[in-house]
């Protein structure tokens, strides 16, 4: 129990500088010892928890240790609003579209267009969507067709002609933007003022479509197309067969081959 300065021990009421124990206090010199507690100066002691000396800057607290924070930054309304997507509006969720074709919106209305004829509150939400006031402006470009089934179908992409299908008259846009004026479309196109255009959108029937330009007059062309000018053959804007044709591929597999081993 006397001098036990290299001993490793559990107590010891003596000088104990150099000792590795477990609890002390009744020696004056804990500076180096290894200690769970301490009421005396413990400045560079590793200890879990103390409170008694005034010098625990250096230590960690089972505290500390222990206490995990549960604060999560959040942002803010204004924040969610302004980049789109959901958002609480006091006791209210809402969702705004990010950008054209936001892909929540575009399959929302898919969605509830498909389901109409089978979910009587599914038609309620594609009209509040499909609106041409509501969130996204989807029903201010785009039109909608209801199909045989009864559902609904959203025109997102403009009218284009079956794979392989060939009508009576082919005409490249294309072709003629070099020939435009200030007039725009009516260089060419006279619009038809009397046209009902608008409202036959409303029965969502695509077979009662009303154009609002006038039928083509064919003097129109015929001041470019003339043989001295653009030229005035028939296979230029008229097809000869007309339905669905699929093209033919010549199977040539092999047959380079077959030419070059000719005598």
């Amino acid at each position: 129990g006397k001098n036990d300065d290299d001993d490793d021990e559990i107590t010891s009421d003596e000088n104990d500088e150099d000792d590795d124990e477990i609890a002390t206090g009744k020696d004056g010199d804990d500076d180096d010892d290894d200690e769970i507690t301490s009421d005396e100066n413990d400045e560079d002691d590793d200890e879990i928890a103390t409170g008694k000396d005034g010098d625990d800057d250096d230590d960690a607290s089972e505290k500390e240790r222990a206490t995990v924070s549960n604060e999560i930054e959040t942002a803010s309304g204004e924040d969610w609003h302004a980049v789109g997507g959901w958002y609480v509006d006091e006791f209210t969720i809402r969702y705004r579209p990010t950008g054209h074709s936001d892909g929540f919106i575009l399959a929302w209305i898919n969605l509830t267009g498909k389901l109409v004829r089978k979910l009587k509150e599914s038609g309620g939400v594609f009209e509040g969507l499909i609106n041409a006031k509501s969130p996204g402006l989807c029903g201010k470009c785009h039109s909608v067709d209801q199909v045989v089934d009864g559902s609904f179908k959203v025109n997102w992409h403009g009218y284009r002609l079956a794979e392989g299908l060939k009508k009576s008259v082919h005409f490249s846009h294309a072709a003629h933007f070099s020939l435009l004026d200030e007039k725009g479309c009516m260089t060419c196109h006279i619009r038809d003022v009397e046209a009902d255009y608008a409202s036959s959108f409303n029965d969502r029937d695509p077979t009662t479509y009303q154009a609002n330009f006038k039928p083509l007059p064919r003097q129109v062309c015929a001041e470019c197309h003339t043989s001295a000018k653009a030229g005035d053959k028939c296979l230029s804007c008229h097809n000869y067969h007309l339905g669905i044709y699929q093209p033919v591929e010549a199977h040539t597999s092999g047959m380079l081959k077959q030419v070059s081993n000719k005598p």
